[in-house]
């Protein structure tokens, strides 16, 4: 049944979900009974147990508790799965509406206010941009990684997308092992190999860690670098004729990428 350790990161988990403290711990209370009275979820929460009785109603109109009329009233917390696919249903029902009210009253970005460049903050958000990089991609798309580790699935499935969209998709990396991965699971793509060793290239410790370019306009170039025994990722994107990074991207790699013949192991001399 877990110990008080386990339960506190239950509680904080499901806070995080979108419940409230109390409601929280009285469904985690609740999750340690078949079924279980108020007096019982008092007890395991440290909550008053006139309390429970309104939580564990508001917790039944979420989906998330049964009830039981009978003297005393028993309750009981739905299944964790159950429980888990509700609050996404819910979070996505509101991230919905959030969209649609925020469409109302948001300003159109206009070219000159994406051009950027724009800085990114952590892996995820960077691995993030690099997905709406990539299906911006209607006629080319093009990306560069220093190491299978910044090649992640999301990586895989944006450019197997491209390729079924009729994209020309190029994709180069400095690791060999990464590149004979990209020949076997894309035939379609071509495979870049570049002959300048790009994991190499450092400004202030970091080092380039991947490059996505969508048909020569929108950009988004990643750095690696070491923080206390971590690794932290950032990036920068830009997007349109204007924006210094793109112009950069094409001026670096556009009269090479115009010579990839798709035979599968271009040396592009960079």
């Amino acid at each position: 049944m877990g110990g008080a350790g386990d339960r506190r990161k239950a509680v904080e988990a499901f806070q995080r979900a979108g419940l409230t403290e109390y409601e929280a711990r009285c469904f985690v209370a609740l999750s340690r009974f078949g079924a279980g009275t108020a007096k019982d979820a008092a007890e395991v929460s440290d909550l008053p147990r006139t309390r429970v009785y309104d939580l564990a109603e508001r917790l039944q109109d979420r989906g998330l508790v049964e009830i039981r009329e009978g003297s005393p009233r028993e309750f009981r917390a739905v299944d964790p799965d159950i429980a888990v696919e509700k609050l996404r249903r819910e979070h996505s029902d509101h991230l919905e509406s959030a969209a649609d009210a925020l469409r109302a009253v948001a300003t159109p970005q206009r070219s000159d206010s994406t051009s950027g460049p724009w800085r990114i903050e952590g892996q995820q958000n960077v691995i993030e941009r690099g997905q709406f990089v990539a299906a911006r991609a209607e006629t080319e798309l093009f990306g560069f990684f220093t190491s299978a580790a910044s090649f992640d699935r999301d990586c895989f499935r944006q450019a197997q997308y491209a390729i079924d969209r009729g994209v020309s998709v190029v994709l180069g990396a400095s690791d060999e092992g990464l590149r004979v991965d990209l020949r076997e699971r894309f035939p379609d793509a071509t495979i870049w190999s570049p002959s300048l060793d790009w994991q190499t290239l450092e400004t202030d410790g970091s080092q380039l860690s991947r490059l996505v370019m969508a048909d020569r306009s929108v950009v988004m170039l990643a750095s690696m670098r070491e923080n206390g025994g971590t690794l932290e990722e950032t990036a920068v994107w830009g997007e349109g004729d204007d924006s210094e990074l793109v112009i950069l991207c094409r001026n670096l790699l556009g009269g090479n990428l115009d010579e990839v013949t798709g035979d599968g192991s271009p040396d592009l001399p960079l």
